[in-house]
């Protein structure tokens, strides 16, 4: 779902020091407004996964981790 609404299965992106992934998750709805407000995914930060709180550093891989359902 989140590859549809932004178009891109990876890209790179130029962060100031000290963003937050919570910060990270506004910028990336203002610059893809095709994501549903509202939208609960989860943010990992290698490869585990991280609060809106953690600090993210330069280099860090960063993956979007779309809702998921079923049982």
């Amino acid at each position: 779902m989140l590859r549809d609404c932004t178009g891109a299965r990876t890209c790179e992106w130029s962060l100031d020091d000290g963003v937050t992934v919570g910060e990270l998750r506004a910028q990336l709805q203002e610059a893809f407004p095709s994501i549903p407000a509202g939208l609960k995914y989860a943010i990992a930060v290698k490869q585990q996964y991280a609060a809106d709180e953690v600090i993210l550093h330069d280099g860090d891989e960063v993956a979007l981790i779309p809702p998921v359902s079923g049982g």
